[in-house]
């Protein structure tokens, strides 16, 4: 029988499907990764898991948290990216602040119906696992992430797509208009010796 491989440090990645909360044999907080193929025991905290996750990929989870409460216009138990080149999308079933929080990747959610102790969800590698938490409750969790990834990818199509509107036929000279001050601040001289022509 095959036993649950135990490490300190892990990277939340395409593969990883959730992260559930479980005391150590010594009482301390620790993560049960769920991965499509093997899960893992972490000696980490969930939360310090995703900060790590998010430093690793060139942020942090307070930067993504507020990031994500200025795309959705609110903070409480808000979804967050980890990854924007991997978009993957985690969100919380309560306060981050509990012991007890999970959270899940919304990729990885296949379906999810009411179940008699709470939610029954099917992930992309079609295990189950029913979690406790209202149905209904679920149901606005997981659209809100939909929603936020939704808005993630209009404002990358958005600059993807983007063409600049030239304004005239000329440009400002930079090294010519642009001037530095003594005090280490810029003037700009917009007279017509500070204009070139657009190549």
């Amino acid at each position: 029988m095959e036993t649950i491989h135990s490490q300190a440090h892990y990277v939340i990645n395409p593969e990883t499907m959730a992260l559930l909360p479980i005391d150590s044999p010594f009482g301390e907080h620790w993560t049960l990764v769920i991965e499509s193929y093997r899960v893992l025991q972490v000696t980490r905290k969930p939360l310090t898991i995703i900060d790590e996750s998010c430093k690793f990929f060139g942020s942090s989870y307070k930067g993504r948290k507020e990031g994500a409460a200025a795309l959705l216009n609110y903070t409480h138990m808000a979804p967050i990216a980890i990854s924007d080149a991997f978009e993957i999308t985690l969100f919380p079933l309560t306060s981050p602040k509990n012991r007890e929080c999970i959270w899940l990747i919304h990729q990885h959610i296949k379906n999810c119906e009411d179940a008699q102790d709470g939610t029954l969800i099917q992930f992309t590698n079609y295990q189950v696992k029913t979690l406790p938490i209202h149905f209904g409750t679920f149901e606005m969790k997981l659209n809100r992430a939909a929603q936020y990834r939704c808005k993630l990818l209009e404002s990358r199509q958005y600059y993807q797509s983007y063409t600049p509107q030239l304004q005239s036929s000329s440009l400002i000279d930079l090294e010519k208009a642009i001037k530095m001050k003594g005090t280490g601040m810029f003037t700009i001289e917009e007279d017509e010796s500070a204009f070139v022509e657009y190549p």
